[in-house]
């Protein structure tokens, strides 16, 4: 446009009989230089955009490795960044905030989470980020459920549910489901429960996110325990745990192996309940989460001799 502007004010001086302010060459050049400005400045947004979707993913996975201390590192550093980028990165800095926000639910700081939640969601607001909104809507959802106000959750997801049909994401399309399966179980809806559950597995399993499978397992064997079906949820258990064992997470496999503990103390096969909580008890001292592996010795030690 400005090109064309400025043939246009050359044209017509010299049709006038005068003369132009600049010469066409100089005009060009200002028109070169222009574009040049505008280049550069694309690049830079793009340089900054892929760094801070780096940092989210970094920021995710150090959450997932249960890394609080690096993963709120990598979060100041995130919502610094976004800061500096303008209005421009308004909706990756309300992503940051999104995770700050789940940082202080998960350490107990309640009002420093619902702070979070507010600034993010208004930040997704205005830049009309209906997928930022869904995502704000769930883990508020995760915050009432934890404070025990199921009626608050389930007003947070019916929020969601109205965006549902924008969101092509299945992995957040899994985590509504997981999260709406958790209300059912806590109202005693088992076969509700599950049937959520196996939806979740399925976007899930779209969108490669085993972690979540796994996790979501666990889930799901609870309600077919409490449905009454225990050879189901046994099953269910040991495919979690080959899940957490493909992962390497051992904080996982702890919780699977302590469960699938729990089947055999039920069925009385206490030699099979003895080996699977001494690789419970190794898991935890791995850990370093001693006084856990402390309350499994003793389970250990209360065990009859054999029965098998």
């Amino acid at each position: 446009m400005r090109r064309l502007c400025a043939f246009a004010l050359l044209a017509s001086a010299q049709a006038c009989g005068g003369e132009p302010d600049a010469a066409p060459e100089d005009l060009a050049a200002d028109v070169r230089a222009d574009g040049a400005g505008s280049a550069a400045a694309r690049r830079e947004a793009e340089v900054l955009s892929n760094e801070l979707d780096a940092l989210e993913a970094q920021a995710r996975a150090a959450i997932d490795a249960g890394d609080r201390a690096e993963a709120g590192r990598l979060i100041r550093r995130g919502v610094g960044r976004a800061s500096a980028g303008g209005a421009a990165s308004d909706v990756a800095r309300g992503r940051f905030v999104l995770l700050r926000g789940n940082l202080a639910r998960d350490a107990g700081r309640i009002v420093d989470a619902r702070r979070d939640y507010a600034d993010a969601m208004a930040l997704f607001r205005v830049r009309s980020d209906d997928r930022g909104r869904f995502e704000v809507f769930l883990e508020e959802a995760a915050l009432e459920e934890a404070q025990g106000d199921y009626a608050a959750a389930e007003r947070q997801l019916a929020e969601a549910e109205a965006l549902l049909p924008g969101i092509d994401d299945d992995r957040l399309r899994g985590d509504y489901r997981r999260r709406v399966g958790r209300l059912a179980f806590v109202r005693a809806r088992y076969p509700d429960a599950c049937a959520l559950w196996v939806e979740a597995l399925k976007s899930y399993s779209a969108a490669r996110a085993k972690r979540d499978q796994a996790e979501t397992l666990l889930l799901l064997a609870s309600a077919e325990d409490a449905r009454g079906d225990v050879k189901l949820a046994r099953r269910t258990l040991e495919k979690a745990l080959a899940l957490f064992v493909e992962l390497g997470d051992k904080d996982g496999q702890a919780s699977a192996l302590h469960r699938l503990a729990g089947f055999a103390d039920r069925d009385r096969q206490f030699a099979k309940e003895r080996s699977l909580l001494t690789k419970v008890r190794a898991l935890y001292d791995e850990l370093g989460r001693r006084s856990d592996a402390v309350k499994v010795e003793r389970q250990i030690a209360s065990l009859p001799e054999s029965n098998e």
